[in-house]
């Protein structure tokens, strides 16, 4: 490409905007609807995730031991905890320190504990975690290595709340692959749309551009550069609308009664993920108006 041209194809490009105003109008709109649809399914989701990995620090696995529990199933329990490189604390609760911790928590309803006689309460080890072991999987083998222990009459560790939320985290990944897909095809789809109608309200022009020589990089270069520049726009629109949308709900978060389900404010997109979102809009631009440019060039005489 002759570097002198720029100027030319940037001024035609230009053109073939103004001339179909509305249209790229409308096309510009409908990419930045899509890309900030795209932008927070990512936020939730990389919130979800911070979320998940901060909550990580309170994980912990309780082993529950049998009232039939010898001193010496007790020793053999915990050197066997402690020879697990993945635990990071151990704390042994006697039965009476349990109902100790239990009657402390009533706060003033300890009356409700007389009449009991036996202490119901089973003594336990209660466990953390190192960071790096902080995963469902590796925690459920721990916990039913921990269970085939004599001794051992149950382990807790919060399955169902960490299942549960992993596979939410999940579903909304590949919701957001799906969607972030799903629009990806639609944006290049109504980029070619738009980029067509240029084509053929200048199609006498190039017709006779391509008589006079011009090579098809000629007449392809304007349509790409009005494709990247709807990309572009519609990218920058996108990011306007994401910072708004996560300001005003940072705003009203504080005065919400769910505030106590994060443990830190919510994060906006990282700087890599907000290059990304401004590249991708000109890059679909660009794969939009080639593919009606090639279609429309194939089919001329």
């Amino acid at each position: 490409m002759n570097l002198q041209n720029i100027p030319y194809f940037i001024k035609e490009g230009m053109i073939n905007i103004s001339r179909n105003k509305l249209a790229n109008l409308l096309t510009v709109l409908t990419i930045s609807t899509a890309l900030s649809i795209f932008g927070i399914f990512l936020i939730v989701y990389l919130n979800l995730t911070s979320l998940l990995q901060n909550w990580g620090e309170y994980v912990r696995i309780t082993i529950y031991l049998k009232d039939t529990a010898t001193d010496k199933n007790i020793k053999h329990i915990r050197e066997y905890i402690q020879g697990e490189n993945a635990v990071r604390e151990l704390r042994f609760i006697s039965k009476e320190e349990a109902m100790e911790e239990f009657r402390q928590s009533l706060k003033g309803k300890e009356g409700l504990l007389e009449g009991i006689g036996r202490n119901p309460l089973p003594a336990s080890f209660e466990l953390k975690i190192e960071k790096q072991f902080r995963y469902i999987e590796f925690i459920r083998l721990l916990s039913e290595r921990f269970s085939k222990l004599d001794g051992v009459d149950e382990v807790q560790y919060g399955e169902e709340w960490f299942s549960n939320l992993i596979a939410f985290l999940n579903l909304l990944k590949i919701t957001g692959f799906f969607i972030g897909s799903l629009f990806a095809v639609a944006i290049i789809f109504i980029i070619s749309s738009t980029i067509s109608l240029s084509l053929y309200a200048r199609e006498e022009e190039i017709g006779i551009m391509k008589l006079l020589g011009a090579t098809n990089g000629f007449i392809k270069t304007p349509f790409i550069i009005e494709g990247m520049f709807q990309g572009a726009v519609g990218s920058a629109i996108a990011i306007l609308i994401l910072s708004a949308v996560y300001h005003l709900f940072t705003q009203n978060l504080i005065l919400s009664p769910w505030l106590f389900l994060v443990s830190s404010n919510p994060s906006f997109l990282p700087r890599y993920l907000i290059a990304g979102l401004v590249l991708v809009g000109p890059i679909l631009g660009i794969i939009g108006s080639l593919s009606s440019i090639n279609r429309f060039l194939r089919v001329m005489p």
